[in-house]
C-alpha cells in the first residue's frame, strides 16, 4: 500500500503510463449519426462476434484462485432499450445527421454546413424548382407512401437521424432550401428510438463503480501491465468497450468494471477518482438527466409556412 492506502503497484502503473488517463469523451455533435456514442456498446468483450451484450469479462479471486470469469449482468443488458414508431411523421428540416456520404460527414458541425460547403451546385438559387430538382434524386429513399429508408434517434442526444444509404448531398440540399424558402417537406417513415432505461442504470450504478481507461495504441503495454497490477491486488475486475465519440483517443478505449461488494476492487476506484480518471458511471448519470430534459414538453414548431411538398 502506498501512504495513501491504495495498492501501491497500481499507482505506479497509472504514474508510469499516462495514456491510461488520456480519455477524451467528446460530446461533439457532427453532420453523422455515426458520431453518435452508442452505449448499447457499453462492457462488450473483446470476443468480437462472440461477445454477448450484458455478459462482462473479467478476473476474480475465488477459494484462492484468482481466474478469469463471465458475469451475466442483467442491469448492463438491459441499459438501453429500443422501441420501434412504424409511421413517425416530422419535417425535413427536423432531420439533423446522416448515416452515410461520399463525404465525410464527420468534418461537419451540422448539415446546414455539409450543405453550404459539400453542396453548392445542388442549392442554385433557393427556389421552389431547384427543392425539387434535388428531391427526385433516386437515391433519396426517405420520401412517399413506401419509403425504404428509415430514421433513427438516441434519448442522450435528442436528434433525428435519416439511416441513408445514399443521396447525401442531394438531400441535404433539399434540406437547406426547405429550411430557408420555409416550404414543407413532410416525411413519414419508421423511425427506430433508443433510450437509457432509468431502473437499469440505478441498478447498475449500485453494483458497480465504472471508469475508463485509455487506448495505448499499438503499445500493449500500458494495459497488460494494468492487469497484471489488478493481479497482484487479486481485485475482482471487468474490463469491455467504452462507446467511441468524435473526441475519443481512439477506438479502443475500455471500460473497467469493480464491483460494489469487493472490498479490494473498492480501494482500486478510490484511487481511479483519486487519479481523476474518466468516470463512466458519473457521465451516464449525465446523459439521463440530458434525456429527460429533452423529452420534456417543448414549444410546437412553426408549420405554418408558405408552401408543401408532396411526393
Amino acid at each position: 500500500m502506498d501512504e495513501a492506502g491504495h495498492p501501491a503497484s497500481l499507482s505506479q502503473v497509472i504514474q508510469n503510463h499516462p495514456v491510461l488517463k488520456h480519455v477524451e469523451f467528446s460530446d461533439a455533435k457532427t453532420a453523422s449519426s455515426n458520431d453518435i456514442p452508442r452505449w448499447s456498446n457499453l462492457g462488450l468483450s473483446a470476443r468480437g462476434l462472440d461477445a454477448k451484450p450484458g455478459v462482462l469479462l473479467g478476473w476474480a479471486d475465488s477459494l484462492g484462485s484468482y481466474h478469469s470469469i463471465d458475469l451475466p449482468v442483467p442491469a448492463l443488458a438491459n441499459l438501453i432499450v429500443s422501441k420501434r414508431i412504424d409511421a413517425f411523421s416530422c419535417d425535413i428540416t427536423d432531420i439533423e445527421t446522416l448515416a452515410a456520404s461520399k463525404s465525410n460527414l464527420s468534418d461537419y458541425e451540422n448539415l446546414d454546413e455539409f450543405a453550404k460547403q459539400r453542396c453548392a451546385n445542388f442549392i442554385g438559387d433557393l427556389t421552389k424548382g431547384s427543392l425539387l430538382e434535388n428531391l427526385k434524386h433516386d437515391q433519396i429513399r426517405i420520401l412517399g407512401p413506401a419509403p425504404t429508408d428509415s430514421l433513427s434517434r438516441f434519448g442522450w442526444d435528442g436528434r433525428i437521424n435519416l439511416l441513408n444509404s445514399g443521396g447525401a448531398h442531394h438531400f441535404a440540399a433539399a434540406r437547406y432550401i426547405a429550411k430557408a424558402t420555409g416550404v414543407r417537406v413532410p416525411i413519414t417513415a419508421r423511425l427506430y428510438e433508443h433510450s437509457i432505461n432509468p431502473d437499469a442504470l440505478e441498478e447498475l450504478s449500485r453494483q458497480f463503480d465504472i471508469f475508463a481507461i485509455g487506448d495505448p495504441g499499438s503499445d500493449p503495454l500500458p494495459h497488460l501491465a494494468l492487469q497484471d497490477a489488478f493481479k497482484n491486488l487479486r481485485a475482482t475486475f471487468f474490463i469491455g468497450s467504452m462507446p467511441w465519440s468524435p473526441g475519443s483517443v481512439s477506438k479502443e478505449a475500455k471500460a473497467v468494471f469493480l464491483p460494489k461488494n469487493d472490498k479490494k476492487s473498492q480501494r482500486v476506484a478510490q484511487l481511479f477518482r483519486k487519479a481523476e480518471m474518466l468516470d463512466v458511471g458519473e457521465m451516464l448519470q449525465e446523459k439521463l438527466a440530458l434525456q429527460i430534459e429533452m423529452q420534456k414538453p417543448s414549444a410546437s414548431r412553426d408549420h405554418d409556412r408558405s408552401a408543401i411538398y408532396q411526393r
